[in-house]
């Protein structure tokens, strides 16, 4: 089996279980411990291949498996757009009585109709069609925008070594000269954040800044241009204004002009710091270059870590030796573990109801559970178009057949696009 075939085959693993949940939902018992529950191991399903789609996605090094996760995300997002407009499962969730429930599971019931009321389950047929199109559309061309700009890999050459001044030892040796006598950097991370944060060489930063800025503008601007038109015609035959409107209506601001007040707001109480930061910065290059008048973009993060140094003795250069890589990324591993298996979450079973359950439980997720390596994990999910997604909380399957209802309660149903 190629390498492409079987990463599609763990990764759409979830959506297939996702799949088969859901007509046991329209049979299952209208109570919170078989119908709520079979929804929320749907959703954990989904969400697993949903998880796995969007990372490998960004961060494979194989073109191929990168483009084949893509395929996945759109079919996930196609699952989700269904979902959401499925009329079926609509009124088979409005049908479970959770009036002697929890909070957090009215709660979830509650958010989980708003939901499907705000992504059209309650629109006329060809209406929902037309939104399914638009979702489907959003997620490609949210792809196709955040691929612009990943894989438009820019660099800059150096002729002369000593133009590198600044720069940290290990970055430099990591930068040999080519055949041809050039030091090519470039705009992936790891190239241009340490090079405009020491690099003393303002033109050579000013250079990769714009490369780094310029990063997809060939094809990004028609993108979104689309991107734009659709959200409005979604906002419209949702009876929204426009699309600020519909996106903050389930939100704590209420609509965009609330969010335009808050923005307005929050810029001026920090106007006034924000221009003695501005200010010191200015001082400091003007002791570099006494005829400086204005700080550029490409010049900030570089005075700053001069301003750090000077007025607040902290050296990212120095600070960085207590930090590599290997050791950094263990303790990552490890408090990843530590967190999983000292969680409490509040557990319901078929058997005995509600009850706490913690690392002594036995918990641990499915063997097939493509994203997680442990019963609640932080899943992304795709919203109307990345790179605009939200992070979700779910369950991920546990053996012993529970759900944890303080994860089910911030874990959104198919969420509207």
């Amino acid at each position: 089996m190629k390498k492409t075939e079987r990463f599609r085959k763990e990764c759409l693993e979830g959506l297939r279980r996702a799949e088969a949940l859901r007509p046991a939902i329209l049979e299952a018992p209208k109570t919170v411990s078989e119908r709520l529950e079979q929804y929320n191991q749907l959703l954990t399903a989904a969400s697993a291949s949903n998880a796995l789609a969007g990372l490998m996605s960004e961060v494979h090094p194989d073109e191929a498996v990168r483009d084949t996760a893509r395929e996945c995300e759109q079919e996930v997002s196609r699952f989700y757009s269904d979902l959401a407009l499925d009329r079926d499962v609509y009124d088979a969730l409005a049908e479970v009585d959770v009036s002697g429930a929890d909070e957090h599971t009215q709660r979830f019931l509650g958010h989980t109709l708003r939901d499907y009321r705000r992504a059209g389950v309650d629109k006329a047929p060809e209406v929902r069609q037309r939104l399914k199109k638009i979702d489907e559309d959003l997620t490609r061309l949210g792809q196709q925008f955040s691929k612009n700009i990943s894989e438009d890999v820019r660099a800059i050459e150096v002729d002369d070594e000593s133009r590198l001044a600044g720069l940290p030892r290990d970055f430099i040796a990591n930068h040999p000269p080519d055949s041809d006598g050039k030091i090519r950097i470039t705009t992936d991370y790891p190239d241009y954040n340490p090079f405009m944060t020491y690099a003393a060489d303002d033109e050579l930063r000013r250079q990769l800044y714009v490369a780094f800025r310029s990063r997809g503008d060939q094809q990004n601007e028609s993108v979104l241009r689309d991107i734009l038109v659709l959200r409005a015609e979604k906002a419209h035959l949702l009876g929204y204004a426009d699309w600020a409107d519909y996106i903050t209506a389930d939100k704590m601001i209420g609509s965009g002009a609330r969010a335009a007040e808050f923005i307005d707001k929050v810029w001026q109480l920090a106007a006034p710091r924000a221009e003695r930061d501005y200010k010191e910065l200015l001082r400091k290059l003007q002791t570099i270059d006494k005829g400086a008048k204005a700080v550029a973009d490409w010049q900030k993060v570089w005075l700053e870590n001069l301003v750090k140094k000077e007025v607040y003795e902290v050296d990212a250069s120095e600070v960085r030796q207590y930090f590599p890589y290997e050791r950094v990324l263990a303790g990552c591993s490890t408090s990843r573990r530590r967190s999983s298996s000292s969680r409490t979450c509040r557990c319901a079973t078929r058997r005995s109801g509600t009850r706490a359950c913690s690392s002594t439980t036995s918990c641990a997720p499915t063997p097939s559970s493509a994203a997680s390596t442990s019963t609640c994990t932080r899943a992304r999910a795709n919203t109307s178009t990345r790179p605009s997604s939200r992070s979700r909380m779910a369950c991920t399957g546990c053996s012993c057949q529970r759900v944890c209802w303080s994860a089910i309660s911030r874990n959104r149903p198919p969420a509207p696009r």
